[in-house]
């Protein structure tokens, strides 16, 4: 045996015992996250009563609603959201594990607060099911949004100078659901790394660059025109376009018309043009990441690895993959290797979309088809092989 096959057979061996130790915790790092799917934040409530002690109480009661609301809208689809049964006040406060308290205030009869709920996932899960609803819960990598702002087509501005369409992305409270969005700070090493016309002219290594520094799968571009007429009229132009690794989609383009009159400062226009890139964005995540456990979705995919680093990431890329498979429902085990290449079985409840968003979340790119040498190796580990693919690490470009 070489001395690579045996690292090869080390490094298997070590991951298999890390592998065992963990899956016995069902609460993963990952699930640990303030990403995770059920964790809802930013629930801002109010309430006036006879004294603070029973204010308070109405504000947990109806935070408690208000917060399975947006777990509906979450990770359920629209269809999905009307066919769900009431849930009684007992069963919510069971489902409710932790509730965290911000900028609490309170006086006689007055109490507000804004509140952080964490839900149990087991619970919800079996009533769902018991219910034949399918839902949504694999977070993706955030998503970079670089907001241009432009005046009758003038010079683009991202960080170069006064930009209130990113004053809004910075300040807004986003709550739309499994794609967490991320926004730049726009300090000197930001504009040193990306221009606004650097970004509009889909300038590849500029929009690598930050996407590294912010550590997302990909980039925005958020194109706002503001164009006003001589009559005084004032249309915003929206154009968005996505930048993601082996991930190809389509830009959008959208014009609002803003009321001078009601929209002076264009902030109802703003939420509106990032209502129009962020919503379809999460209903499409959503539809490819539904878990259905009535549809076993089974690879086996191989890996070929060049050193004892591919075996680093590999093990990284399957720590963070099993750990989203508690709340994803993605199950990997490494099972076996021949020379340089690795092969593992992959299980989701779902289609195999979602199980190639959850391997690139990680790292890893999975190809649909597999090679006749690569059957004939796998139909050497088992009597009745699954479908067959390959993996390769990505290697982040767009």
């Amino acid at each position: 045996m070489s001395k690579y096959a045996l690292a090869c057979a080390c490094c298997l061996l070590l991951f298999a015992l890390e592998h065992a130790s963990q899956s016995a915790n069902a609460q993963s790092t990952f699930v640990a996250q303030e990403t995770s799917a059920w964790v809802i934040s930013g629930v801002a409530l109010e309430s006036r009563a006879e004294n603070a002690t029973q204010a308070r109480e109405q504000v947990f009661n109806a935070a408690r609603r208000v917060a399975l609301t947006r777990l509906w809208e979450r990770i359920l689809t629209p269809a999905a959201q009307g066919t769900v049964p009431h849930v009684s006040d007992a069963t919510l406060n069971a489902w409710v594990e932790t509730v965290r308290v911000r900028h609490e205030r309170y006086d006689d009869t007055r109490y507000a607060a804004i509140l952080t709920l964490r839900f149990r996932p087991e619970p919800i899960r079996a009533f769902l099911t018991g219910h034949q609803i399918i839902w949504a819960e694999a977070v993706a990598r955030p998503l970079l949004v670089l907001p241009v702002l432009t005046h009758n087509s003038s010079a683009p501005i991202l960080f170069e100078g006064n930009n209130p369409w990113l004053e809004w992305w910075r300040e807004a409270e986003l709550q739309y659901g499994l794609v967490p969005i991320r926004v730049p700070l726009g300090g000197l090493q930001d504009l040193a790394r990306v221009k606004g016309e650097q970004a509009l002219a889909s300038n590849a290594s500029a929009l690598h660059a930050i996407s590294a520094q912010y550590q997302t799968r990909g980039v925005v571009v958020a194109h706002l025109d503001l164009l006003t007429s001589d009559y005084g009229a004032t249309r915003a132009l929206l154009s968005a376009t996505h930048y993601r690794p082996r991930e190809t989609v389509p830009p959008l383009l959208e014009v609002f018309y803003p009321d001078p009159q009601a929209d002076p400062d264009f902030q109802e226009t703003f939420r509106q043009a990032a209502d129009a890139i962020l919503l379809p964005l999460q209903e499409e995540w959503r539809r490819r990441n539904l878990v259905n456990p009535d549809q076993e979705t089974e690879i086996i995919a191989v890996l070929k690895t060049r050193n004892a680093q591919d075996w680093g990431k590999l093990r990284q890329a399957l720590r963070t993959l099993t750990a989203a498979g508690g709340v994803a429902g993605v199950e990997a085990e490494l099972f076996g290797f021949s020379g340089a290449e690795v092969y593992l079985r992959l299980s989701l409840g779902g289609g195999e979309e979602g199980l190639a968003d959850s391997l690139i979340s990680v790292g890893l790119v999975l190809h649909e088809q597999g090679e006749d040498s690569l059957a004939q190796q796998g139909r050497a580990f088992l009597a009745e092989t699954p479908r067959l693919r390959r993996l390769s690490f990505s290697d982040g470009t767009f």
